[in-house]
């Protein structure tokens, strides 16, 4: 016994990450996101606990042609350092 949705379902919708996330904070509905978003974020409240997909792979890329850049590179390292920093809290 299933059931199916179309977008005629929703009364709003969209495709931006930030906007939905927005949208959830403001009270707005439901949606997924990051487990360890919505637990360091005050009001919300995971409503299916243990419930999601798989992990998934993150790559941090660019053109060969900008990661030559000692500016880029210097972008880059950090966002790297700031992002596993980030995946070892929230999986912790």
């Amino acid at each position: 016994m299933g059931f199916e949705l179309s977008r005629t379902d929703f009364a709003l919708r969209t495709d931006s990450q930030t906007v939905i996330w927005e949208m959830v904070r403001a009270g707005l509905g439901i949606s997924f996101a990051q487990g360890g978003l919505v637990r360091e974020t005050p009001g919300m409240v995971e409503l299916f606990p243990g419930f999601g997909p798989p992990p998934l792979e993150v790559w941090l890329t660019t053109h060969r042609e900008l990661f030559t850049s000692r500016r880029i590179r210097a972008i880059y390292d950090r966002l790297g350092e700031d992002f596993t920093r980030y995946l070892a809290r929230i999986n912790s």
